[in-house]
């Protein structure tokens, strides 16, 4: 589909539509043309709308045993969660506090287990 077909659907100018296809991210086929995501890139959106719904259950004051992988070296942590908020989870164990990342969770770098 065109700009100009797009612009008179939606009743706005053709620079507007080009403006808005730019800012998310759509390639043009040809000088005019729009080219529509590929399957990859559909599946790709596809998860990305599914990680947002997993409800991440943790609440402070539980005892958590967290692992973490980074190369081939597995880190366990078990303490107490003493805060919560939506980017960090910090964990106090016996001798030391120790923030994680909740996207880090999504990714599978880190468990809950």
């Amino acid at each position: 589909m065109t700009y100009e077909k797009l612009a008179r659907k939606l009743n706005r100018s053709v620079n507007a539509v080009a403006a808005k296809a730019k800012t998310i991210g759509l390639n043009k086929k040809e000088s005019r043309d729009i080219k529509m995501l590929r399957a990859e890139a559909k599946l790709e959106s596809n998860g990305r709308r599914k990680m947002k719904e997993f409800n991440f259950k943790i609440n402070i004051g539980e005892k958590v045993l967290i692992t973490t992988r980074e190369y081939k070296q597995i880190n366990k942590l078990r303490g107490k969660v003493i805060s919560k908020n939506k980017n960090f989870i910090t964990v106090q164990s016996k001798h030391y506090k120790e923030s994680f990342l909740i996207r880090d969770f999504y990714c599978g770098m880190a468990h809950i287990g």
